[in-house]
């Protein structure tokens, strides 16, 4: 992969009283921008309707609403074959599966194969919980897992609404400097409320 940017805002403006949002991110970084529940939403939907080109991710430019298509000089022709981005969830889509089954079949269906579950919950201490169905992990751990599970498929680009919203800022800060050794060829967008 290159030294550029492989994830570009190009003035994507998150409500009618935001500053545009700029922002072109190498790989391995972590970008924690402050939004309100409004500005969140749409860049969210902006960023699932943004089309990838050449290792950049394309969003609409200022104005844009959500709802509303793109317009075509943004949305090239040809994308990656693989969903290029993934969304950190508070919880795992499947409670009754494992940890190490839920992060197999999220690199699965991420077309990644011949992938080790382990690589990704030791360093999240999520390794020891075995048969443990992820419904029956406590908070935190489901939330880890829902990081873990958004890292398998291996994406350009992770996106987080605040999935640590719930926990205190020491507890939050220690997950979150888990990510750079973790994020690899991948960067994350992590967005919070005006409460940080």
């Amino acid at each position: 992969m290159s030294d550029g940017p492989i994830f570009s805002f190009r003035d994507f403006v998150a409500g009618p009283s935001q500053e545009p949002v700029n922002l072109s991110l190498p790989p391995g970084r972590l970008e924690i921008l402050t939004l309100s529940r409004e500005g969140r939403r749409s860049l969210i939907r902006a960023v699932v309707t943004a089309k990838h080109h050449r290792g950049q991710m394309l969003l609409p430019p200022a104005g844009w609403t959500p709802g509303s298509d793109p317009p075509d000089r943004l949305l090239p022709r040809h994308s990656p074959p693989r969903n290029r981005v993934s969304v950190w969830l508070k919880a795992p889509p499947f409670p009754s599966l494992t940890p190490a089954e839920s992060v197999l079949l999220a690199a699965r269906t991420g077309g990644v194969k011949l992938y080790d579950p382990g690589r990704l919950l030791t360093p999240l201490r999520l390794g020891n919980h075995g048969d443990t169905p992820a419904g029956r992990l406590n908070e935190l751990d489901r939330v880890k897992l829902g990081l873990a599970t958004a890292l398998a498929s291996e994406p350009v680009l992770i996106l987080a609404d605040d999935p640590l919203g719930d926990f205190d800022g020491g507890t939050k800060r220690k997950v979150l400097d888990l990510l750079p050794a973790l994020l690899g060829s991948s960067c994350c967008v992590y967005l919070c409320g005006g409460g940080g």
